[in-house]
């Protein structure tokens, strides 16, 4: 093999070991069992098939808050030979939303927001129909808006992109369909700011902190001795966010920075009621908005909502910039969560949760 390559079989030092909340805890007792040895030997030939195929990145398997399982595969920076790790650090991308849902589920929790919140309660200025929109709207993809106003590595502020947005027209009548919108996002982490005192980012690092993570985050958090850089010599600050600390085309909604060992490690502590209310959790995790006239999946706050014959209950959230892509994913009924994180696209995270997932639901 000519990869760089490393897979840990063993528990990992240094992830906490959780109890999974009551609103998406599996019954242990019902569960099948499974021949740990004989699974982590599959996962083990099907990681290394993935890496031979081009995957670089990182993978992390939980069950019931002890990591099983974890695959560590590429270089962080070919030029200085550094592997990449369980504490490079990534743009997680869209997984960004699911951060960004978990805060505004707690705020509605103490009170400092409420679903029905309008847009134009917090942002005065804000004309006819984006008055209107609701918190809830802007956090299920039902408002109606556009996708985004701006490009990822511009140095947008929230003025100019409020300003935008009131030149645009909105794609249906709020609360009538969905069309996901990396801007709503954004306007809930301008809403989350404003009720706050605090930036999105602030605001963000103080509820990791409350598990321990503090490598999260923009700016404040990206580290270039941590952090991807590419082969081309470009770091993850400058291949998402331009060279620049992050504009309002990504916070919020993406963009932000993070280790698969603290983005599993922020996954367990959030299910299990560590960094918000046990009813802001479940607040998050309900399946308000069918993302399609099937009713195959639902949108709850920054996270899709399943329920699959075989596999039961699903919470999972996926993301793709440029140059990166994400994917966390929490079988409920099983107690499985899996976070992966990639730099290329040959071999996607979505494609890594699906083969690893497979093996784990067939030794079942």
């Amino acid at each position: 093999m000519n990869k760089h390559v490393i897979i840990s079989l063993l528990a990992l030092a240094g992830l906490p070991s959780v109890a999974v909340c009551a609103e998406i805890a599996p019954d242990v007792q019902t569960r099948p069992q499974v021949q740990f040895e004989t699974v982590q030997t599959r996962l083990q030939a099907q990681f290394e098939a993935l890496v031979e195929d081009g995957f670089t990145g990182v993978v992390i398997l939980a069950l019931d808050g002890e990591t099983i399982w974890s695959g560590t595969a590429g270089l962080a920076d070919p030029a200085q030979g550094r592997p990449i790790d369980l504490d490079t650090q990534f743009d997680i991308a869209s997984v960004t939303k699911t951060l960004t849902g978990m805060i505004a589920a707690d705020l509605i929790d103490q009170g400092l927001l409420a679903p029905d919140t309008r847009f134009g309660e917090v942002f005065g200025d804000a004309p006819t129909p984006f008055n209107g929109l609701t918190l809830h709207q802007l956090l299920t993809h039902s408002a109606g808006l556009v996708d985004v106003v701006g490009e990822d590595a511009e140095a947008l502020d929230a003025e100019t992109q409020r300003a935008r947005l009131y030149q645009t027209e909105l794609r249906f009548e709020p609360g009538q369909g969905y069309f996901y919108s990396n801007l709503g996002y954004s306007l809930v982490a301008q809403m989350l700011e404003a009720v706050t005192g605090q930036s999105y980012e602030a605001l963000l690092m103080s509820y990791l902190a409350r598990a321990g993570i503090d490598s999260t985050g923009y700016a404040l958090a990206a580290d270039r001795d941590q952090m991807i850089i590419f082969e081309d010599g470009l770091a993850l600050d400058e291949a998402s966010w331009g060279g620049h600390p992050p504009g309002w085309t990504l916070i919020g909604n993406g963009g932000l920075t993070s280790s698969a060992r603290e983005l599993m490690a922020w996954r367990l502590a959030y299910q299990a009621g560590e960094l918000t209310a046990p009813e802001a959790v479940a607040r998050a995790h309900q399946p308000y908005q069918a993302e399609d006239q099937a009713g195959r999946s639902y949108y709850g706050y920054g996270l899709v909502v399943e329920d699959d014959p075989e596999r039961g209950r699903i919470y999972w959230h996926n993301g793709g910039s440029r140059r990166f892509n994400a994917h966390w994913r929490s079988y409920a009924d099983d107690g499985l969560t899996l976070v992966a994180l990639s730099n290329q696209w040959q071999v996607t995270a979505d494609q890594v949760e699906q083969h690893l997932s497979a093996v784990w639901f067939d030794a079942r």
